[in-house]
């Protein structure tokens, strides 16, 4: 539907230890084996993407910096709704989130720096 829509960049909210099979998450109908399938299917489908997988998902700000990497680095940490959801507009707009897959939770020891800077790193 998105390629007949002529959408040019689809970005994913994923979650953190999809990878991780014998996870507790996955005890509750394989919620995390079926994200990892959904971001197999979007790599392999063609779009440009990016994929967000962040970590626990907070109701409130915290203070820290963000972290943002590649895939399979972070297995905890968490972070506010609203930085999850600054990194994916972000990265609607960013050349350097093209095609990638990012971890991110927020970590009071990391200093703050600009999302399109994190995205280049990766």
């Amino acid at each position: 539907a998105a390629k007949a829509k002529n959408i040019q960049h689809f970005v994913i909210v994923s979650s953190l230890c999809v990878s991780k099979f014998l996870h507790p998450l996955n005890l509750f109908w394989l919620v995390l084996f079926w994200k990892k399938q959904a971001e197999r299917y979007l790599q392999d489908s063609g779009l440009t993407y990016t994929i967000v997988r962040p970590g626990g998902l907070l109701n409130r700000e915290k203070e820290g910096g963000l972290v943002l990497v590649g895939a399979d680095t972070l297995f905890e940490g968490s972070i506010p709704r609203t930085k999850v959801s600054q990194v994916t507009v972000e990265a609607l707009f960013e050349d350097n989130a093209k095609n990638k897959l990012v971890e991110i939770v927020v970590n009071a020891d990391t200093p703050d720096r600009p999302i399109a800077e994190l995205f280049a790193t990766v």
